[in-house]
């Protein structure tokens, strides 16, 4: 009896056979994997923008605490900064004593100061007569006849004031009509 079957043949074509069967199984889950792997590189691209996105927002939230922390502390020193002003200005009516000339000296002095404190913080004044309304920095309190175009700030009643770029206390101004 003749076997004209090759068994080494045979088990080449079995082992080739297996082999198609098993390249076809792994490439769905190679391409499960693949899937897979890209998506979670793109979830971890997403959180690391969010993170990223997060910690500026807190230095940026950090930043502000520091720069306006000092808003309700510095609303009530305008109140003597004002005053201060006042009563230099009301000195300059006074007989010119040596008395007085000290106390304008000493009044001068503390409100040199203040200004200084106020410049080391950055409380600034911002001048409003001859400018236009600007209803953000400007508390209209009356309209007066004048030769100015209307809308044009002619007195200042209360010097208006801002912090670090925002405003503190608007200016109450009078505008002509």
């Amino acid at each position: 009896m003749t076997d004209n079957t090759n068994p080494t043949a045979e088990a080449m074509e079995t082992l080739q056979t297996e082999q198609q069967a098993t390249e076809e199984t792994v490439a769905p889950a190679e391409q499960n994997h693949t899937a897979e792997l890209a998506e979670w590189k793109d979830r971890a691209a997403r959180l690391a923008a969010e993170m990223e996105n997060l910690r500026k927002r807190t230095q940026k939230d950090i930043q502000d605490a520091r720069n306006f922390a000092v808003t309700n502390f510095a609303k009530e020193l305008l109140a003597v900064a004002d005053n201060m002003e006042r009563a230099l200005e009301a000195m300059t009516n006074i007989e010119e004593t040596e008395t007085t000339k000290t106390m304008k000296e000493g009044v001068a002095m503390v409100s040199h100061q203040l200004t200084q404190a106020f410049k080391s913080a950055n409380i600034e004044k911002f001048n409003s007569v001859d400018q236009q309304l600007d209803p953000e920095k400007h508390q209209v309190m009356t309209q007066i006849e004048s030769d100015k175009e209307a809308g044009t700030i002619v007195q200042e009643m209360q010097a208006g004031y801002t912090l670090n770029d925002r405003l503190l206390r608007p200016a109450l101004v009078a505008v002509s009509k």
